[in-house]
């Protein structure tokens, strides 16, 4: 089977339609079978009268979750890096904000034995332009240590997704 028998050469528009509409009825079929979406058990909102944005979040050893992001609700300027922690019903534990009179963003975080560390974006720096940011937090959230990498102007480019 080459790119001409599934309709991919540019020849016929009609053929890519009509794999596409093959295969969504073959999904609405399936959706029985593949099972049902799972019951909520909990919805939360946090944040202020700004923006706030959680990008990345992982379960943690006591069931709860972590959640980074950034808020522009509160903080040293601009956007902040913001980590949320609640517990295994999703009441808020306690929430963090980090960050300069520039931008700080958190990309990801991961729960380590004594505390968090996360991955991300800051433009407080002395060299300007976006910089790698990586920092580590106590269990309660509080800043342990945070390091920048970059240079002149953009050490980072955008977004990895």
């Amino acid at each position: 089977m080459g790119p001409d028998d599934l309709g991919w050469d540019g020849a016929s528009p009609e053929r890519p339609r009509r794999l596409a509409a093959l295969v969504g009825a073959a999904l609405l079929l399936l959706q029985p079978a593949l099972g049902q979406a799972p019951d909520l058990l909990w919805e939360k909102a946090f944040g202020g009268p700004g923006e706030e944005r959680g990008i990345s979040l992982q379960e943690t050893a006591d069931g709860g979750i972590i959640v980074a992001g950034y808020t522009t609700s509160r903080g040293g300027g601009g956007r902040d890096l913001w980590l949320v922690k609640t517990d295994s019903e999703g009441e808020l534990e306690w929430d963090r904000t980090i960050g300069g009179p520039g931008d700080e963003e958190g990309w990801a975080v991961l729960e380590v034995e004594d505390g968090y560390v996360v991955a991300g974006v800051s433009s407080s720096g002395e060299g300007g332009g976006r910089d790698l940011l990586l920092l580590k937090t106590y269990s309660d959230g509080y800043e342990r240590w945070s390091k920048t990498f970059g240079g002149a102007g953009d050490g980072l480019g955008g977004r990895p997704w």
